[in-house]
């Protein structure tokens, strides 16, 4: 009988080996198979992102920062920084950029939005004009036709540039003309001088040839930023893994060279002759200053006193506007506004 106790005790304990082992077993595979299963990913809209002047975002596409974050971006392409905020009013973007002028006019016209970020800045701008234009500085603008597209930055800087010396709007005729028309109206005579965005230099320089002429224009810069729709500066989780995957993304700008070529391959709108010429001159770095502040007051001025708008362009309506918390939580210190 103590025998076949024995027996009883002994295949007890090895059943019950058995049983611990198939426990830890099943446990490891379920561990496994979560590891194996993909994160859940949060989906982003992003309105006007594969850019050069957005170099941050286009180094986080290609190198798989955003995923890395837990965020799955989608991107919307653009015509227009105004295009990119209409989409971003209307619902149909999460965040978008663009440069500050569409900002500063949705902010007087009382649009709910939150500017987040700064992500670059470029001041390199020129009068482009022809060599039987008689122009050669802009002392020479005086009872010219200059065509740029009317109410947007190009404007302000010409204005800006026209003011530092001495003159005014009223000094020239404006000829409003889409951006991709100034090439043209330079060709045909149609203006003595234009001032349009940087990125159609070349396609002017093309088509004028050996007349082509460029005038260098001082006291402005664009100023490219984040901004997020009313719904998503509330997801504050997300706009720090967006902010953080930005900042990622900064240290693949320190090799120049390689970025431009990821930047390159990676988007079909950046023309690799502009690239070469301008990726050089932009200033890259994810802030929120208080010098944006100031520039987004002035601007709203000039669209109030040149474009008619209505309202009133003070700090308190920008920095309603503008939300370094997201920013700052990633990177602190990287803005000095409050929030």
């Amino acid at each position: 009988m103590r025998q076949r106790n024995n027996r009883v005790r002994r295949l007890g304990l090895v059943l019950a080996l058995v049983a611990t082992m198939s426990l830890i077993a099943a446990a490891c595979s379920g561990d496994r198979e979560s590891a194996d299963e993909p994160a859940e990913m949060t989906t982003v809209t992003l309105g006007g992102g594969a850019y050069m002047q957005t170099a941050q975002a286009t180094l986080a596409l290609v190198h798989g920062l955003f995923e890395a974050n837990g965020l799955a971006v989608d991107v919307a392409e653009f015509a227009t920084g105004r295009d990119a905020m209409t989409a971003l009013l209307g619902g149909q973007v999460d965040l978008a950029f663009m440069a500050e002028f569409p900002a500063v006019t949705a902010a007087l016209q009382g649009e709910q939005f939150s500017v987040i970020a700064e992500v670059s800045r470029f001041s390199d701008y020129k009068l482009q004009t022809r060599t039987d234009a008689g122009i050669e500085s802009l002392g020479d603008l005086p009872g010219k036709l200059v065509g740029t597209t009317v109410g947007t930055n190009v404007q302000y800087a010409l204005e800006t540039a026209l003011n530092n010396a001495g003159y005014d709007s009223s000094d020239v005729e404006i000829v409003n003309l889409p951006p991709s028309g100034i090439a043209g109206a330079l060709d045909q005579g149609d203006v003595d001088a234009g001032m349009p965005f940087d990125s159609f230099y070349i396609p002017i320089a093309e088509v004028l040839g050996d007349r082509h002429l460029e005038i260098p224009v001082e006291g402005y810069s664009i100023h490219w930023i984040l901004v997020a729709s009313a719904d998503m500066a509330q997801n504050t989780e997300v706009l720090e893994a967006f902010m953080r995957s930005l900042k990622e993304a900064e240290p693949f700008l320190a090799d120049a060279e390689t970025a431009k070529a990821d930047i390159i391959a990676y988007s079909e709108r950046v023309n690799p002759a502009y690239a070469d010429v301008t990726f050089p001159k932009y200033m890259f770095d994810l802030q929120l200053n208080r010098d944006l502040l100031d520039i987004l007051v002035e601007e709203g001025k000039w669209l109030i006193e040149v474009q008619g708008l209505e309202g009133e362009s003070t700090e308190e309506l920008f920095l309603s506007v503008l939300d370094p918390g997201p920013l700052n939580a990633v990177a602190p210190g990287s803005s000095d506004l409050a929030g």
